[in-house]
This record gives C-alpha cells, structure tokens and sequence, in this order.
C-alpha cells in the first residue's frame, strides 16, 4: 500500500471521529489556522519530453497523483498528448503540435483521472479560490494554464486560511504547482520550478495572467480570462446528466 491511501485511510478515519466528537472537529480547527493539503507524492511528476508535450506531461502527472503507481514513459505522455488533441482546434494542432484546456480536461476523464472541467474567471483571486475548493472537495489535482494560455502547471495542493470545505470565506495563501519544463535550466519566463514548489498568489501572478490566444476579436472564447482545469465531483456529474437525459 503505498502511503497516499494510507494518508486517505487515517483521514477517513479522522472525519469520523470528528463527525463523533465535535470538541476534535477538523472543520472547527481549520477555522481558526491554516488549512494545507497536497496530494503530489514522489515519483508522480513527469518532464515533459519535447517542447510542446506541457499538457500531456499535465495529464501524466495529475493521472499519477490519482492512481496507484506511477508511469512516466514517453509512450505514455504521446497517448495523452494525442488525446487530448482530439478535442483541441485542429488548426492549433498542426501548427504547434500543442493541446488545449478542453483537451487537457477531456484527456484526464478519458484516461481514467475522473471529471474535469474548463472553467474561466474574471479574476485571479476566484480562479486560486476555486482551484483550492475543487481539489479539497475532489482530492485530485487541477490545473493552471499560465503564460497566457501558452503553458501548463499541475496544482497539487494549497494552503489557505481555513478549509474551503467547511468555510465559504477563505483566502488561499499559496499553491502547490509542478511545471512540466522542469528540470530544463530555463524557460520562457525564468529559471524553471521543481516539482511541488509552493508559490503565494503574488509570486503566481507573475504566470497565471489573462488568456491571450490569438486575436482579442473573434480569437478563443477563453480570452481576457484566468482559465484553470478544474476536478468536479463525479456524483454531481453523473446526477446532471441524469437530469438531462
């Protein structure tokens, strides 16, 4: 058993006897310090192995965080990077040879990570705030598209000034990425991170700025936006589309 389901086990467990006891209530301690989850274990992350695999290493690693095991091999990386080409515009494949948020997030519940969604916010501080509920809730990873659409970062955890599942008013204080250029020396915006490094929202606005994706008019629908991948509850999915039906 590898220690992230011991970890889901003991907090299981911690739930119940809180649920059992309301004096040792995580919900009530989380209220009054800070809250700090991170699900990136070692082993999970993978480089991206040419200059435009940055959403299939993505999916590569957030499929690592959530499964047993860990699989790092080019194979792998290729079959996630042409799935998720599959729904970006095809116009943008064959020029960059890239994949888009929508592909990222179809990529991931195709290959098994669960439900994902592209979501896109007027601000930075909603956008962090949601990634942080999204991966509490979910216990999976999200993701940033940084350098104005032109990247791609893993979030693996936050720290915030409560649990954002028990408080409907939270700061997020940091998040946990993992950029997929790592560990080349340099990118295009400095010195590369290595996996798991923890950046508050003011070291992260140097990356997470407004999609920019060609032309601002008639360009994506996404432009002007902080746009993240987003974890959603499959429950939640599952119902919606019954409803649909």
């Amino acid at each position: 058993m590898r220690p992230r389901s011991v970890r889901r086990i003991l907090a299981a467990v911690a739930l119940v006897t809180a649920m059992a006891v309301p004096s040792a209530s995580p919900i009530a301690a989380a209220s009054g310090r800070e809250y700090r989850l991170d699900l990136l274990e070692p082993g999970d992350f993978v480089t991206q192995h040419t200059d435009v695999t940055c959403v299939g290493a993505s999916v590569q690693t957030m499929l690592n965080i959530v499964r047993e095991g860990a699989d790092t091999t080019r194979a792998t990386q290729r079959a996630a990077q042409r799935t998720a080409q599959r729904m970006s515009n095809p116009v943008y494949v064959r020029r960059s040879g890239g994949a888009s948020a929508r592909g990222w997030a179809y990529a991931l519940e195709r290959l098994g990570g669960g439900p994902y969604r592209v979501r896109a916010y007027g601000s930075r501080t909603a956008a962090l705030n949601a990634v942080a509920e999204a991966i509490r809730v979910t216990r999976r990873p999200a993701g940033l598209l940084v350098w104005r659409g032109a990247h791609a970062f893993v979030v693996s955890g936050f720290r915030a000034t409560a649990d954002p599942a028990a408080q409907t008013r939270f700061r997020v204080v940091s998040l946990v990425v993992s950029d997929p250029w790592w560990p080349r020396p340099v990118g295009s915006h400095g010195a590369t991170m290595p996996p798991g490094t923890e950046l508050t929202p003011a070291a992260l606005s140097r990356h997470f700025v407004l999609f920019q994706r060609g032309p601002r008019r008639g360009g994506s629908t996404l432009n002007g936006s902080f746009v993240v991948v987003l974890p959603v509850d499959p429950v939640a999915v599952a119902e919606k589309a019954a409803l649909l039906r």
